[in-house]
């Protein structure tokens, strides 16, 4: 329950971002850094970095936008070279149950949706949360995979609507077009210079 799999982040080459064993053991630890916010009329985010797989040769940048139209845009950057297996782990609360239906999630049976706009298909784990220490919940994980060549972009869209209410686009030049029941917008997700 402490090591990468089991937090909503990526996961490069089954490895964690940091070495855990026994009950509370920690070893190498990932550090943290170039952690910053920004906020627009239509749009804030938070960034940052961490080192966590330097032994692989790979830097990962997460920024999470929170959208003035509703939910959460996430890019995951990974920097570094070569092909490498890529997990990306979002756990559900465990009365939540995915229904997928092409580059959609609809998380049944909420309102809430997730828009896999660059990212590989999902699939829908069998996976435990556990709320305190002796305690185990069944619930369920969607877990984008893929083995891909680095340097990579991977983005989804937690919105809280849904599915056909929302429509996305790539314009070209970087710049991603969202539209949802609120309104519109138009955000480059890969401005932010990660390296």
């Amino acid at each position: 329950m402490r090591g990468t799999g089991a937090h909503n982040t990526i996961r490069v080459d089954g490895a964690d971002q940091f070495e855990v064993w026994k009950s509370f053991r920690v070893g190498r630890r990932a550090d943290v850094y170039d952690v910053t916010t920004h906020s627009e009329t239509d749009y804030g985010y938070v960034t940052g970095r961490h080192d966590g797989y330097r032994s692989l040769g790979i830097d990962h940048r997460r920024t999470i936008f929170n959208l003035q139209i509703g939910g959460w845009l996430v890019v995951d950057s990974l920097a570094g070279t070569g092909w490498h297996a890529v997990d990306s782990l979002l756990h559900l609360a465990p009365d939540v149950r995915p229904k997928i239906s092409g580059s959609i999630a609809e998380l049944q049976p909420t309102e809430w949706c997730v828009a896999l706009i660059a990212m590989p298909a999902v699939s829908v784990l069998a996976d435990l949360y556990s709320p305190r220490l002796g305690v185990r919940l069944a619930s369920t994980t969607l877990a984008g995979r893929g083995y891909a060549e680095l340097p990579l972009n991977w983005v989804y869209w937690i919105a809280p609507c849904p599915s056909t209410a929302l429509d996305w686009d790539d314009a070209g030049d970087g710049l991603l077009c969202l539209s949802a029941p609120t309104g519109g917008l138009e955000i480059n997700p890969l401005f932010i210079e990660a390296y």
